[in-house]
């Protein structure tokens, strides 16, 4: 016969498959549980961290004094600088080198006893994406800006100018303000609307 599981027992089970990294800390600032995920992101299994301080291991040194300081309160009140926020941080893997992660973290009180549950994702990767797209998106700007000739960048459903380079601001003789967010139609392209050249023609491009 089947026994019914506890609900203690579901959510372990539930945070120990979270895809997430998920640690839980007593009101000291030790580490009482250790999710596989956590295991993956940061190096340490489970019985090798398993009861030491959050700022002796995952703290980078600049910060541990701080976070130290921040448990010293959280035992008494519950309270502390990252408790019910989303924060962006740097933790330490097991090699010794820096991770840049979102912790959700958030806290009860248990027979007594407050405990902290912080839930981790790796942004390492998601920043070095954003810092290529902000490089690139940075050059496109340079190369639309240095060109000589006058280029205009119109909506292709409204019509409507969304950008010109200097080399068109010079064309028209009007600030670039008063340029974008015209008609194309009524500024640029005079042809009647639905048989502009280029943007009616989208579909055929």
């Amino acid at each position: 016969m089947l026994t019914e599981p506890t609900p203690e027992t579901m959510c372990l089970e539930l945070m120990e498959t979270a895809k997430d990294a998920v640690l839980v800390l007593d009101e000291m600032g030790r580490i009482g549980f250790w999710n596989q995920s956590a295991e993956r992101l940061l190096g340490w299994k489970e019985e090798e961290i398993k009861g030491k301080y959050l700022y002796e291991t995952l703290t980078p040194l600049k910060f541990r004094e701080s976070v130290r300081n921040d448990f010293a309160s959280f035992h008494e009140t519950g309270s502390g600088a990252g408790i019910g926020k989303m924060l962006e941080l740097s933790v330490l893997h097991k090699t010794g080198k820096t991770i840049t992660v979102e912790l959700s973290l958030s806290a009860a009180i248990i027979k007594g006893k407050w405990y902290a549950l912080g839930i981790l994702r790796d942004r390492t990767e998601q920043l070095l994406l954003e810092r290529k797209i902000t490089h690139y998106e940075s050059y496109i700007k340079t190369v639309f800006d240095s060109i000589p000739i006058g280029i205009f960048i119109v909506d292709t459903e409204s019509h409507i100018v969304l950008d010109v380079n200097p080399e068109g601001v010079k064309m028209t003789g009007l600030p670039k303000r008063d340029i974008v967010g015209l008609d194309s139609h009524e500024f640029i392209c005079l042809a009647v609307k639905g048989r502009c050249s280029l943007p009616d023609q989208k579909k055929h491009l």
